[in-house]
């Protein structure tokens, strides 16, 4: 099937962003595609990229380009082989932080906030499944 073909030394780096939708639970996550004649093995190696960010709400059509910076990589677990998925961070053409660039503005707290030793976990929710008649499930 297609995705047994052989693809040489070329690679698939699907870049993966969010994009600038006002609300973020209503962001949507946007995916582009560059193929790259060589395997990857650091962020290094992955070319920056550039768009016209109106089509995702992250500039007007009469603006500049947006520019994309890979943040992390990961082996692409439905493609195989040596294909990525790789989680950018989005830029303005003059290089400053997109208003939706999270990330960003998630490093910077942390970086504030060094001397602290901080913990992360799930939250648990208790909840009950109820049937039909109102009765518990189980």
């Amino acid at each position: 099937p297609f995705l047994a073909l052989d693809q040489g030394d070329s690679i698939q780096a699907e870049y993966v962003w969010i994009d600038g939708s006002a609300s973020f639970k209503e962001q949507g996550r946007t995916i582009s595609t560059q193929t790259i004649t060589h395997k990857i093995t650091e962020l290094s190696q992955l070319p920056n990229w550039d768009f016209d960010g109106s089509s995702t709400n992250k500039a007007p059509g009469h603006g500049p380009d947006v520019y994309l910076r890979p943040a992390a990589i990961f082996k692409d677990p439905f493609c195989g082989g040596h294909n990525i998925v790789v989680l950018a961070s989005t830029y303005n053409s003059d290089g400053s932080p997109n208003k939706t660039n999270h990330r960003h503005y998630a490093a910077q707290t942390k970086e504030l906030a060094k001397q602290v030793v901080a913990w992360f976990g799930l939250e648990k929710e208790d909840y009950t499944l109820l049937d039909i008649d109102d009765r518990p499930y189980g």
